[in-house]
């Protein structure tokens, strides 16, 4: 499994509820900062983001992906659409949640989300 992470940085203990989750282990975590200007065009912004995971066209259309998004809303929606262009399908993500009580704001995670089972579900309510 390949995690693409556009959030913040995934510690170890993140890691190996991933694999708990998953059953499988992360072969490789791609971190890839998003910084948005805000007085630039987004699109563009979350293009360049998703082109700085270095995968190929066979790669986004087999590997097994689960995807970090950014806290930023647009910027993660722009992320999503462009990485669904990609496959073909929606990836699943990875949902997370501060850990409550700490010192410092720590995050866990929490579930992961096949957002490609969310539309198919979807598609039913139409």
């Amino acid at each position: 499994m390949v995690v693409l992470n556009f959030g913040h940085p995934i510690t170890p203990s993140q890691l190996d509820r991933l694999k708990e989750l998953t059953g499988r282990e992360a072969e490789q975590v791609i971190e890839i900062k998003v910084q948005v200007e805000q007085d630039a065009v987004l699109k563009p912004q979350a293009v360049d983001a998703v082109d700085r995971a270095g995968l190929n066209s066979t790669q986004w259309q087999t590997a097994p992906l689960l995807i970090s998004l950014p806290g930023y809303s647009p910027v993660a929606a722009c992320i999503l659409a462009e990485i669904e262009g990609r496959r073909g399908n929606l990836p699943s993500i990875i949902k997370t949640r501060p850990i409550p009580g700490g010192l410092v704001t720590e995050y866990e995670v929490v579930e992961i989300i096949n957002l490609q089972e969310v539309r198919a579900e979807a598609r039913t309510r139409r």
